[in-house]
């Protein structure tokens, strides 16, 4: 049997076939962002054949570069959604200020937030970017035009948020509190297909560790040393501080070797273990100098009857 295919439009009608009250305001809402979705996702492709590769040499307000693609991508969205009589406000990472509606549009009950083009500082090395959104009912219903209290509602108050993701395929991925569902661009039909239904996390999840340890690596370091047990090789010390479960133990040699290496690169001073102790920066290992004098028990009996964990 041929299993029936699921576009995002369908999708979006069945949900709200769930709710009489709806007045179709925000499925056109979304119907809107899948359409810009689809402009970003062939402008991307087609990024290293046409004159919007590259920065502009502006900043937005966040003090990045704007590149000719996140230019692109807001004008894409606002164009999408500014007449569409379902929105009173929008907010985009690449305005200062709050965008309003035109002035010969009417206006909807509902603002929408948006990232035109996150990761777009990726762009030229070809790595995944894309486009996050969020959309909450406005706070005052008797007034024309949105305010900013507005936007600045918590995130508890969303009506609907998600993302667009552009790589080797365009994935959308929304949910409005009922469930997060993800959908693929078919190019060849131009339509969002339902492919993530009711996405969750797994129980029990995999042992993922992942960390952004910031663009300096002396922040990094610093961190390392401030987390309680600091004695502990860092990695050690940085799974027990999160709780995280190692799937491997790292060894002392190695932890050290590594952290060694990151302090190299930034030209920061630090302590390793030596294998019988920790090492204090320009002092070395005294512990594995007195070793020599006699023999050890390696990772077990220290030197002068002082004993070490190994973690």
């Amino acid at each position: 049997m041929v299993k029936a295919v699921v576009t995002l439009h369908r999708f979006i009608i069945e949900e709200e076939r769930r709710h009489p009250e709806a007045t179709g305001d925000f499925t056109s809402i979304l119907y809107d962002i899948a359409f810009a979705a689809t402009l970003i996702s062939r402008a991307v492709n087609k990024a290293g054949l046409i004159d919007i590769l590259g920065a502009t040499g502006d900043e937005n307000v966040h003090g990045e570069r704007v590149q000719k693609l996140d230019e692109y991508a807001n004008k894409v969205i606002f164009d999408s959604l500014d007449h569409g009589g379902h929105l009173c406000l929008m907010a985009s990472e690449e305005s200062e200020q709050p965008i309003p509606i035109p002035e010969q549009f009417p206006k909807g009950d509902y603002v929408l937030l948006y990232d035109p083009l996150d990761g777009s500082s990726n762009i030229d090395a070809n790595v995944s970017i894309g486009t996050i959104f969020s959309v909450h009912r406005r706070r005052d219903m008797q007034a024309g035009d949105g305010a900013l209290s507005d936007l600045l509602q918590p995130g508890v108050d969303q009506v609907a948020a998600g993302y667009v993701l552009y790589g080797s395929s365009t994935m959308l991925v929304y949910t409005t509190g009922a469930g997060v569902h993800g959908f693929t661009l078919d190019n060849s039909i131009g339509a969002f297909l339902l492919s993530h239904p009711r996405i969750e996390i797994p129980d029990p999840g995999k042992r993922i560790y992942s960390v952004n340890e910031a663009e300096d690596g002396r922040e990094v370091l610093a961190s390392l040393h401030r987390i309680p047990g600091s004695r502990l090789s860092p990695h050690v010390a940085v799974r027990r501080a999160l709780h995280v479960p190692g799937r491997r133990r790292v060894t002392q040699r190695e932890a050290a070797a590594s952290v060694r290496g990151l302090a190299a690169l930034h030209g920061v001073r630090t302590g390793g273990w030596c294998g019988y102790g920790w090492a204090e920066p320009d002092t070395g290992c005294r512990a594995e100098r007195a070793a020599r004098a006699g023999p050890v028990l390696h990772g077990q009996q220290g030197v002068r009857g002082a004993r070490q964990q190994v973690p």
